[in-house]
């Protein structure tokens, strides 16, 4: 994805993000991991900036959902993502 995404954490559970390098190929040797989330006292954050160009994850750090809004700028393209796109 070539546009920067900020997510904004805004209830349930932590959601865990982990950030891969830049590049062709995720690089799990210089993984960042940041928690996302209401428990800022617990070391979560309640936004979180993935920079445009970054491989990247996110999934609930527990069982319970995890609800968040990811806002893309510049304006999200197709043509810029490279991941498993919807059908």
């Amino acid at each position: 994805m070539r546009s920067d995404e900020l997510w904004l954490w805004h209830g349930g559970g932590p959601l865990r993000m982990r950030l891969g390098g830049q590049g062709g190929t995720p690089n799990e040797a210089g993984a960042v991991e940041a928690m996302v989330g209401g428990g800022i006292e617990r070391g979560e954050q309640p936004q979180f900036l993935v920079p445009g160009g970054s491989w990247q994850t996110a999934e609930p750090a527990g069982e319970e959902p995890v609800l968040v809004t990811c806002v893309v700028a510049p304006g999200f393209d197709y043509e810029d993502y490279e991941g498993v796109r919807p059908e």
